[in-house]
């Protein structure tokens, strides 16, 4: 059946099949950006899309699909339900019909600061992608080697090792002639990975990728010249798998649900990547042709779908990867549109959740060179920490959900466009008014997980929040002698109490539920690291926070609802991307590369799923301690 969806005016169809819901119309468009953080289970209430009514505009034989079932009913409201709203994920349509998605779902600037100088770093390294140029001697009637044994004996004499590659062969006899027997040889870590007519030593580029579970970041690195070591641009999006679920848990799931599952999330996320090349080229006037490698940082799961692995063994214990280890072939052998001689690197993680993004932010992090003690936390839909330093490093990996960024939340939304990212407040007489920071600067859409801990921090502040994490009463505010203004921000959501943010945002009950689980996770992880290496936090000098969440988060706020110890606060230091730094460090030095490899094989691995400490500090850390 045809269902016609419409996004920003614009119409497009998607064909599905008896059974399938409106959500798998969404994904099936291409829709990017989509939100559907529970993957189709209808717990979450984001997938939101308005059937348009039966009229001369549907066609003919057209059906609205089935009724509002009691989750529909729970999470939306009647007025909501008698304008034709309803969840994508819970409409299963009998015929044709027609939809449309709200222009959020369609598009998304994530909100990405860089910075970071690489010269000092990697001043005196060379890229494990190294052009040498070669001159061959043309054949002769004295001289009657085949084509690949000409260019093999001088690879030899460059100590670079040469295989015979079916598609390079194929190349190779009009290469050779058509620029007077004159190449460049590209090698990745000393092997034979392309070859390119002509002296194209000085024209060398490649892309680091951090594949986040809710979004991708796409860096354009200079590998030669006088520019060797600049970023030159970088772009950025949700990652397209975001309709099939906020978290790996859920996106495992929907791998395991049916065949072709997992090759069509594989070929989102490698078609996403693939876009984000020819945008860089694109917009900076090069040739996709001059980018000869990519580095792929991202969690377990990420890589793996990416990869087109199985991630099944990453969902059940024991919790075993298909492979954790540094692995390369061809772009194309990944599946990227991408230059024939371009290769693909994916950076090596540590165990099934915590993956390359955490070993590329160690590297770039430089805690492993640290006489000090140092503590990582990358904070997204997963939460992974590393605490050590230069005498060793011990991670783990806290089932933190992805509250923090956003989802699960009922007016979260992630980093973007219409998001509250920060709040303050301050007293006007007997009032207090919120000052709320939006991202892109327009009107808040909703707010993602930096707001929410902003305005944790307040309202426990303010008394308004015990705690146990509940919302006070009206009558105890008042005993207490808390001011009206505070008082005003007391409401309710589907009969449950609430708290207003602003006139369209609120923090419901259940809200600060899936933020205490989140924070008391991270929490818990920080104390039961601390306690199976014999450390207090007195013994920690610097503390590293990451991922995207860290880097709109206020520290300040954050200490005060306990994400963690409140006296770490002084050391924190926000780190941003440290997993795209980590990747581009890995493109520009092969010494980089090595360490990356050796970090990754001698970090040890906590699991927390059987720590009966680590059960113990998070139900001691789901308390708000002022």
């Amino acid at each position: 059946m045809k269902i016609t969806l419409t996004v920003s005016g614009r119409d497009m169809i998607a064909e599905i099949k008896q059974g399938e819901s409106l959500l798998d119309a969404v994904n099936k468009a291409g829709i990017s950006g989509f939100d559907a953080p529970c993957g189709g289970k209808g717990s979450c209430g984001k997938c939101r899309i308005a059937i348009s009514p039966i009229g001369p505009t549907m066609p003919i034989g057209a059906k609205p699909g089935s009724e509002p079932d009691d989750v529909e009913r729970d999470l939306l409201s009647e007025a909501e339900l008698g304008s034709g709203i309803r969840l994508a994920c819970r409409v299963y349509p009998e015929g044709d019909m027609s939809i449309t998605v709200p222009d959020s779902g369609s598009t998304a600037v994530i909100q990405t600061s860089f910075s970071g100088d690489f010269h000092q770093r990697i001043k005196d390294d060379c890229s494990p992608l190294k052009k040498t140029f070669l001159e061959l001697a043309p054949p002769s009637i004295d001289d009657q080697r085949p084509d690949f044994k000409r260019l093999s004996d001088a690879l030899s004499e460059s100590g670079i090792m040469a295989a015979a590659d079916l598609v390079m062969l194929r190349r190779l006899p009009d290469l050779l002639r058509e620029h007077d027997y004159k190449v460049t040889v590209l090698s990745l870590s000393g092997r034979l990975c392309g070859l390119e007519g002509g002296d194209t030593v000085s024209d060398s580029r490649a892309v680091a990728v951090d594949i986040g579970t809710t979004t991708v970041v796409a860096y354009l690195v200079d590998l030669a010249g006088p520019g060797r070591g600049r970023v030159i641009d970088l772009v950025s999006a949700l990652n397209e798998q975001k309709g099939r679920g906020g978290d790996v848990i859920s996106r495992i799931e929907y791998c395991m649900r049916q065949p072709g599952n997992l090759d069509e999330l594989g070929s989102r996320i490698r078609t996403q990547i693939s876009g984000m090349v020819a945008e860089l080229c694109s917009r900076n006037n090069i040739s996709i042709s001059s980018i000869g490698m990519l580095t792929i940082a991202g969690n377990s799961t990420m890589t793996h779908i990416f990869s087109g692995f199985n991630p099944l063994g990453i969902a059940f214990a024991p919790f075993i990867p298909v492979h954790s280890g540094l692995y390369s072939g061809s772009g194309t052998s990944f599946g990227l549109q991408a230059g024939e001689m371009c290769s693909c690197m994916v950076l090596p993680g540590i165990s099934a959740y915590v993956g390359s993004d955490i070993t590329a932010g160690i590297i770039a992090s430089e805690m492993h060179k640290s006489d000090e003690l140092s503590l990582l936390i990358d904070i997204g839909t997963n939460g992974e920490i590393v605490l050590g330093s230069s005498r060793g490093l011990s991670a783990c990996s806290t089932a933190a959900g992805p509250a923090l960024e956003g989802a699960n939340i009922s007016c979260g939304m992630g980093g973007v466009e219409g998001a509250v990212n920060s709040i303050t407040v301050s007293e006007r007489g007997e009032h207090e008014v919120f000052s709320l920071s939006v991202i892109g600067g327009g009107k808040p859409e909703g707010i993602c997980g930096s707001g929410i801990v902003d305005a944790l921090a307040v309202f426990l502040g303010a008394g308004v929040i015990d705690e146990t994490g509940r919302i006070r009463t009206e009558a105890e505010l008042t005993e207490d002698g808390i001011s009206r203004g505070w008082i005003e921000c007391l409401s309710e959501s589907g009969g449950k109490p609430a708290l207003k943010v602003s006139a369209d945002i609120m923090i419901t009950q259940m809200d600060i539920r899936e933020i205490q689980m989140a924070k008391a996770a991270i929490a818990a992880g920080i104390r039961t690291l601390l306690s199976e290496t014999g450390r207090a936090t007195t013994d920690i000098k610097r503390v590293f926070v990451a991922g995207g969440f860290g880097a709109a988060m206020n520290k300040a706020s954050a200490a005060a609802i306990g994400l963690f110890p409140s006296d770490l606060e002084p050391v924190v230091e926000i780190a941003g991307n440290t997993a795209g730094k980590g990747a581009i460090l890995a493109a520009l030095s092969a010494r980089v590369l090595d360490e990356m490899v050796k970090v990754s094989e001698d970090v040890e691995y906590i699991e927390l799923s059987t720590s009966l400490k680590f059960q113990q500090e998070y139900m001691n850390e789901m308390y708000f301690r002022q």
